[in-house]
């Protein structure tokens, strides 16, 4: 009940943006670029590979750097990564129709994203303050902040669930409600090898492949039936000589006999006795 109470007085908190405000004024490109290139790759990586392998029990937008618009009054927030459920992916003609649909307006979306992520490259991001409190008011229910290079110390993956109107930091990395899972791989992404990269899991703790993964592991399969079908066919072929070499031998045997019985005969003895 707590829950859903909280949840009313967020809407009746934004009621005046739930009625289509006049957003002709608002930018929703800013241009600005990404900070890094390991931030711009770990934000594609955690948006594709819940595109290519995952199948939740609902439908799904994810998206990064698209601006969370949450008042026509303030500025928009930019996750790095982001996924909303339960809600429809707009259709190109939306998006050739008008701008709304090319942010996240949580009053045409219906609801704010259920999971951000934030990847820290310095202390101006303000990850653990400014931007928790902004995701925290605006009801995000689940934030994830990745802090990679060490700013603000251990742990590098913090997880945070709201509960009421603040958050409180789980001891797991689990999103339970949406069978996911968060964690850190080491390993190749995009040509870096050894990278210490943030990924989603399932349920069950299996990862969540990008496309290049997905196809090298079905390379992997097929390969691997190729080569137990070969070693089938080799071990038939071998059969075959093998019982080709019996059945010759076996030839040679009762030549040689019938050659010795002829001899016998011809020496008037019975070959039978």
């Amino acid at each position: 009940m707590a829950e859903e109470k909280a949840t009313l007085d967020w809407r009746e908190k934004y009621a005046d943006i739930f009625e289509e405000p006049d957003i002709s004024h608002i930018e929703i490109e800013d241009g600005e670029p990404v900070d890094n290139i390991v931030a711009e790759k770990q934000h594609r990586l955690l948006v594709s590979s819940l595109y290519t392998n995952w199948k939740p029990k609902e439908k799904f937008i994810a998206t990064t750097n698209v601006g969370v618009f949450f008042s026509v009054s303030k500025p928009p927030i930019v996750p790095d990564a982001m996924i909303s459920f339960g809600v429809d992916v707009p259709t190109w003609e939306q998006f050739m129709s008008h701008k709304k649909y090319r942010a996240y307006f949580i009053w045409v979306f219906g609801k704010p994203p259920d999971v951000v992520v934030e990847v820290v490259t310095n202390r101006k991001g303000d990850e653990l303050t400014d931007k928790l409190k902004i995701y925290a008011e605006i009801r995000v229910p689940y934030y994830i902040v990745y802090d990679w290079i060490g700013i603000y110390g251990e742990p590098k993956v913090r997880l945070f669930k709201l509960s009421g109107a603040e958050y409180v930091l789980k001891d797991d990395l689990k999103i339970e409600e949406y069978g996911l899972q968060v964690g850190l791989w080491q390993g190749k992404f995009e040509g870096v090898e050894n990278g210490e990269w943030l990924r989603w899991y399932d349920a069950d703790g299996n990862l969540l492949l990008t496309n290049e993964e997905w196809q090298a592991q079905i390379a992997a399969q097929l390969n691997a039936e190729k080569q137990r079908a070969e070693e089938a066919r080799k071990k038939v072929e071998e059969e075959r000589r093998v019982s080709e070499e019996a059945k010759k031998k076996a030839e040679e045997e009762r030549a040689r006999a019938e050659k010795l019985a002829a001899k016998l005969r011809a020496l008037g003895l019975n070959p039978d006795e």
